[in-house]
């Protein structure tokens, strides 16, 4: 349907940084929505097969470009959780991240 924003239901999250990790996994759990999480980009691939989340939020920064580039390859949407001071035309975030904005903010960008 036109104008129908995405529902994110199942969230992939791929950072090094285990507060943000566990922050986002708080909250989405308050909120009924499934949540994985993973510090390691180069694994991330063999679980987005399995998962199939609806969004992946990747801290893009943190990882080389041959890994972001693999897993914006898995056709899963991807928003890039990225510093203030960075420059991107992805669809992403910028840190810090208000974990209770968190999905409408996600879902406001598909």
């Amino acid at each position: 349907m036109i104008g129908e924003r995405m529902k994110v239901k199942k969230l992939f999250v791929i950072s090094k940084q285990e507060m943000l990790r566990r922050t986002i996994e708080g909250y989405c759990k308050k909120q009924g929505i499934e949540i994985f999480h993973i510090d390691d980009a180069d694994e991330s691939i063999h679980f987005i097969a399995d998962l199939t989340p609806d969004v992946i939020l990747l801290c893009s920064e943190s990882y080389s470009e041959e890994q972001v580039q693999a897993i914006k390859n898995t056709q899963i949407p991807v928003v890039h959780l990225i510093s203030a001071d960075a420059k991107t035309e992805e669809k992403h975030l910028v840190l810090p991240i208000n974990p209770v904005s968190l999905i409408s903010e996600i879902e406001a960008l598909f």
